[in-house]
């Protein structure tokens, strides 16, 4: 019997009969992710982070890459990754509003990240690590996260931009 892991801890068991040479029936198991204050199984493939009826729904792959993280706020990110939808991150920040790290004239007016959303990243992250959750530094580590990631678009655009611009020279 071999286990493999995975998003959903398949089970496989097969091999030779014991009287003769034909494959033995193969028989698949598979166990839900185990329930906790902070994470529920919806399906074999969905769970509900936050608290109960939250529905704030992510794959079960998405919580098991979350749910090994050392750090509260490595969490969250990964939790932030699972949650919202590229766009919306770019767009947006932990509370609204201008950049202030910016020296342009008129920096970039977000959004504030769905406040449902966020909750329930926040109190998966404070139940899994109560001792070690300061809400000032996941709000940091957030932030930090958000502009991380319009760096690297912004980056990304230029160089599509910069390939066009020589393909039309």
């Amino acid at each position: 019997m071999e286990t493999r892991p995975g998003s959903s801890n398949v089970t496989v068991s097969s091999g030779l009969s014991s009287n003769s040479r034909q494959p033995s029936n193969i028989s698949v198991t598979q166990t839900k992710t185990p329930e906790t204050v902070y994470a529920r199984p919806i399906s074999l493939n969905e769970i509900e982070i936050g608290r109960s009826e939250s529905n704030v729904i992510i794959s079960t792959e998405s919580w098991d890459t979350a749910k090994v993280k050392n750090s509260y706020t490595s969490m969250a990110c990964s939790l932030l990754l699972a949650v919202y939808d590229l766009r919306t991150l770019l767009q947006s920040n932990v509370n609204g509003g201008k950049c202030k790290v910016t020296k342009k004239k008129k920096p970039e007016q977000h959004k504030t990240l769905d406040a449902n959303l966020l909750r329930a990243i926040k109190y998966t992250v404070r139940e899994k690590f109560p001792n070690q959750y300061k809400e000032a530094a996941l709000n940091t580590a957030i932030t930090n996260k958000l502009n991380a990631l319009r760096t690297k678009n912004r980056v990304q655009i230029n160089r599509e931009n910069n390939t066009r611009s020589e393909e039309s020279d």
